[in-house]
């Protein structure tokens, strides 16, 4: 390798460790602001305050909330240990955005050959609002995070974990992926994955079939429990929701109708994972992540068809799990675009705009350079405006990094 293009390499390299620090950065300043806790976490605070640990299973909760109950029992388990301070409140979620980084650094060092790809995508997360900022919130989005990075994990190397885990290790890993969704109800966009793997795998080979029925019959478990323990009892809640929801659903009423609902679903899912003003930063948004959505479309069946019908890339994963996330909200289930109830999606997206980018450096050069420098410093500019808010202590649900441009 010629002198140049080493100290080169060995430059971006520097870079690329220097912003997974400044994301960390971030997060732990934003953990340690200890800001008031605002609504919805006041709201949180009630149910954990308020409610016994036997009512938390067997009761709607407070103020129209709706939480994983088990999740929202361990934090109040160890939270109340420390007489509910913010620190111990936040302590899981800002453990969980942790973690999920420290995977998704994982993930992307494999299936991003790039370095400038690599520059990019943790850039990403420094330039996201809502990757920070949910870090230190009271609520369960950064356990969606985590436990939607634990399936990727899990599918990227379920082929490995087949030839060289013996049964019981695989076994005891299928089950920590069923007991999940206790913690995230977006983990049963992915429990049907890993299944479908293992049902391919036990028609070449019949020794899985109790591996697959052992999985199946764990998924149902965990389903039922969170029927009975958190569905079950939340009907009330559940249907003022969806009132609250209801202009984040898919449309049926008319094709009008249908086409507005799914436009602005569309754009809130593309445009708002960065921050929310000054507005051309969205604007801008839609153009490079929209790169991303069409990569998402348009590669995820020849990827899929590839490695042999098998749900191993995060490009196939994240065309299902889209795919289901927009039929659970035509069946107004599940908000459509809102950042916080589809955060667990964020990192596959922008995972996916990188991708982009790097198949236009492939296959055109000049378009490539246009759109992934541009892109460069439109992240630099978010991130050291959304610094700028977290060393004021001032990064809120909904921010905009200048706060005198609307």
């Amino acid at each position: 390798m010629p002198i140049d293009a080493a100290l080169k390499e060995k430059l971006v390299r520097t870079i690329i460790l220097a912003i997974i620090g400044w994301y960390l950065l971030l997060i732990v300043v934003h953990y340690f602001n200890q800001r008031p806790l605002w609504n919805d976490e006041q709201c949180i605070l009630l149910n954990i305050q308020q409610m016994r640990p036997s009512d938390l299973f067997h009761n709607p909760l407070l103020s129209l909330q709706e939480f994983p109950r088990t999740y929202l029992y361990i934090i109040q388990q160890f939270s109340s240990h420390f007489n509910f301070q913010l620190l111990a409140l936040r302590f899981f979620p800002f453990g969980s955005m942790l973690t999920a980084f420290f995977i998704w650094i994982y993930l992307a060092q494999k299936q991003i050959p790039s370095l400038i790809g690599l520059l990019t995508f943790f850039l990403c997360w420094a330039a996201s609002a809502p990757l920070i900022y949910y870090a230190a919130e009271l609520k369960q989005y950064s356990m969606d995070v985590l436990v939607s990075s634990l399936f990727l994990l899990f599918l990227y190397h379920q082929k490995t974990f087949r030839k060289h885990f013996c049964g019981p290790i695989y076994a005891l890993i299928l089950l920590l992926l069923a007991v999940s969704g206790l913690l995230s109800y977006p983990a049963f966009f992915f429990m049907p994955l890993p299944l479908y793997n293992l049902w391919m795998d036990a028609k070449e080979d019949s020794r899985w079939r109790p591996l697959v029925w052992l999985y199946l019959l764990s998924c149902l478990g965990c389903f039922l429990a969170v029927y009975y323990f958190d569905f079950r009892v939340s009907t009330s809640n559940i249907a003022s929701l969806k009132v609250y929801w209801k202009n984040y659903f898919i449309s049926f009423d008319s094709p009008v109708h249908f086409f507005r609902s799914v436009q602005e679903g569309l754009n809130g899912f593309i445009s708002r994972w960065f921050v929310e003003k000054p507005r051309w930063i969205r604007m801008a948004a839609r153009f490079f992540v929209g790169i991303g959505f069409l990569r998402l479309l348009l590669g995820a069946w020849p990827i899929f068809k590839k490695e042999g019908l098998h749900f191993m890339s995060i490009h196939s994963i994240a065309g299902i799990v889209f795919l289901e996330y927009f039929i659970l909200s035509a069946f107004k289930n599940i908000a459509f675009g809102v950042p916080r109830v589809s955060l667990f999606f964020a990192p596959m997206l922008l995972f996916l705009t990188v991708d982009a980018l790097q198949w236009l450096k492939q296959h055109n050069g000049v378009l490539y350079a246009l759109a992934q420098y541009p892109f460069l410093i439109y992240l630099l500019y978010i991130s050291l405006g959304i610094a700028r808010m977290i060393f004021a202590g001032d990064l809120g649900a909904e921010p905009f990094i200048w706060r005198q441009i609307v």
